[in-house]
């Protein structure tokens, strides 16, 4: 949201209290199920989230992972994303996102604070 008095982008960060709140018991028997099942990878419940979810986002297919790396690695893999390739990334970015990009790719940084004046910086 900008501030038309100093131009300024506020950013907004997500308060998951209020949702949490509401969906609290779901959660905890959902948590409770996986931790009793003794199978935190793989197994049926990983299956369903993956089949379930896939739906949700209109996707045939979805594969559920360990971490946003594994996910960021997969992704530029998908796109066939390697060799000869660069991949851009703000320069303030978390060792992960460097991590997934650079195993397919040399990553590119990029800095946005001479292009947006975000109001933390």
């Amino acid at each position: 949201m900008k501030n038309s008095d100093t131009d300024i982008i506020q950013v907004r960060y997500w308060d998951y209290r209020d949702n949490y709140l509401q969906h609290r018991e779901k959660i905890l028997e959902v948590v409770d199920r996986v931790f009793s099942s003794g199978r935190l990878i793989l197994g049926s419940m990983v299956s369903e989230f993956e089949e379930e979810f896939s739906a949700f986002c209109g996707a045939q297919f979805g594969i559920g992972v360990n971490s946003g790396t594994d996910a960021l690695f997969l992704a530029l893999k998908a796109l066939n994303i390697g060799a000869g390739a660069e991949v851009i990334t703000v320069s303030n970015t978390a060792v992960p996102t460097v991590a997934a990009i650079r195993q397919p790719a040399p990553p590119l940084f990029l800095s946005m604070s001479k292009m947006i004046p975000f109001s933390w910086m």
